[in-house]
């Protein structure tokens, strides 16, 4: 009996495609078809101690070859109840029929600074909380904006690519250059930091500047990884920008990059988009990520600089979406709901309103303030803590709230 020859290889093409079918089908069937089912968004405020999870690394040399030996104990914990207060709503009130950009407070903290789109140009709210001019020049289409410290100057980019500095003492403005791209301010109001860009990866550098002489110099090459550092210069100047690196399934490693060089130990965080902003002090990192056990929506954490304690926040929110009002008060905006892999993306939460709440990190508390019926993008207080600004994602228009 002839036994006829097989192709083996044809035949492991076929069950290799079938089993891409099947598994592409799950994927569609999962994205698509299945419903999304809301979770409890209330989570434990327990301070976490962290045994060995940051580790020293030099970011200019090779990652290090160590045992990722990460603290269970800093996955979410069992739910609880937040206490909100009882008290009447607040009232929201709309200031502004513009589009609105690069909400600040003013050095002294008493004046919100805004740009108004619509004329291209920047007003302060005087105490009457009437608007008045900043700078009778004109800045038209302007898409981003960043302010110094000391808010005498702003960094304005274009849809073009382009940037430049402003100073509103001085009336004096500098075009930067245009592969320079992403800005933040030292605290001391002297220098920036930024990524000069280029087509060829090799050129692409982390580098800081002085705003006055111009000088610049390099403090680490980005390569291919460009997205992976979020400038981020802490009070401090220490510290110039957050790198990330995934670690697992449902943690990153995030290594502060130094000016000089310096071995600060890393902060494992647990998950991914990570959103990290500084405490006035410096000594803590506000930050929010997204894993599985989150069903991918944020959760709001609080790590000390060196990723020694870490705190779970009982808010699903981004950190974008919050304010440091002083270095243990917080005050953001929260999605009323969210559902399963909002939290890849905060676009796919611009329907959805937010509430506002406070945080008091020394008694671990978190207060409902008020209720909203806007998407809320940035949001600041006065120094005061009279006054509560925040714009509408969806309009862009501006609106207070008395505190």
């Amino acid at each position: 009996m002839n036994i006829p020859d097989l192709n083996y290889k044809k035949i492991i093409l076929i069950i290799g495609f079938i089993f891409l079918s099947l598994f592409f089908s799950f994927l569609i069937y999962s994205f698509f078809f299945r419903s999304f089912v809301p979770v409890n968004k209330n989570i434990n405020n327990e301070i976490i101690p962290l045994n060995d999870v940051g580790r020293n690394y030099n970011v200019n040399g090779k990652l290090p070859n160590t045992n990722k030996n990460i603290n269970k104990d800093a996955s979410l914990s069992k739910p609880t109840k937040n206490k909100n207060s009882n008290k009447k709503k607040k009232e929201v009130k709309k200031i502004s029929q513009s589009i609105v950009k690069g909400i600040t407070m003013n050095a002294e903290g008493d004046k919100l600074v805004y740009y108004n789109r619509d004329d291209g140009k920047f007003y302060t709210i005087n105490k009457k909380g009437e608007p008045v001019l900043m700078s009778e020049k004109t800045f038209y289409n302007v898409q981003n904006i960043v302010w110094s410290p000391k808010k005498d100057k702003a960094i304005l980019g274009y849809p073009d690519g382009s940037n430049i500095i402003y100073d509103f003492n001085k009336k004096k403005q500098t075009t930067l250059p245009k592969n320079w791209q992403g800005f933040d301010f030292s605290s001391d109001n002297k220098q920036i930091v930024t990524k000069n860009l280029d087509f060829d990866s090799e050129n692409n550098y982390l580098i800081i500047a002085n705003i006055d002489s111009g000088q610049s110099k390099i403090i680490e090459d980005l390569g291919n990884k460009v997205n992976n550092f979020k400038l981020a210069y802490s009070p401090d100047n220490q510290v110039v920008a957050f790198f990330i690196e995934p670690l697992d399934f449902d943690h990153q490693e995030v290594y502060l990059i130094g000016q000089h060089n310096e071995n600060f130990k890393s902060i494992i965080v647990e998950g991914y988009g990570f959103q990290g902003k500084w405490s006035p002090q410096g000594d803590k990192i506000l930050y929010s990520v997204y894993n599985s056990k989150s069903n991918y929506e944020p959760a709001l954490w609080l790590t000390t600089k060196g990723g020694i304690y870490k705190k779970r926040i009982a808010l699903n929110t981004w950190a974008e979406k919050c304010f440091f009002y002083n270095n243990d008060t917080i005050y953001c905006g929260v999605p009323k709901f969210l559902e399963e892999m909002m939290g890849i993306n905060p676009n796919y939460a611009i329907n959805i309103n937010d509430n506002i709440y406070k945080i008091n990190l020394i008694k671990n508390l978190t207060k409902k303030i008020t209720e909203t019926k806007r998407n809320i993008d940035k949001i600041i207080v006065s120094a005061d803590e009279k006054i509560l600004y925040f714009t509408d994602k969806r309009t862009g228009r501006l609106y207070k709230i008395d505190l």
